[in-house]
């Protein structure tokens, strides 16, 4: 797969690719993504002067996977919290 940039929908200075990378507009990649308690990888970035942190695996999903049912959750197929390419994401809710 290309490494085809997407801007994320919520915040348009921030760009998130289907691998998991996320940047800002001006290329700067945030390589400061970080494992949070739950291993889950999250990034944080300013946004109308407040601190937004944000899970990358969710940032992929709602970048590049449609949500026509609007489920809730994002799944990792292969159950590792690190892996946050797009072909791992599926969206789910808390019975799946």
């Amino acid at each position: 797969k290309i490494e085809a940039w997407k801007t994320y929908p919520e915040f348009l200075f921030i760009e998130v690719s289907p691998f998991g990378g996320v940047r800002t507009l001006d290329r700067v990649l945030y390589s400061k993504a970080m494992r949070n308690k739950d291993g889950y990888m999250q990034v944080s970035f300013n946004a109308n002067g407040k601190t937004v942190t944000r899970k990358v695996h969710r940032l992929v999903a709602q970048t590049f996977i449609p949500n026509p049912d609007n489920l809730p959750q994002v799944n990792h197929k292969d159950c590792n919290r690190t892996n946050n390419n797009v072909d791992n994401l599926e969206w789910c809710d808390a019975s799946y």
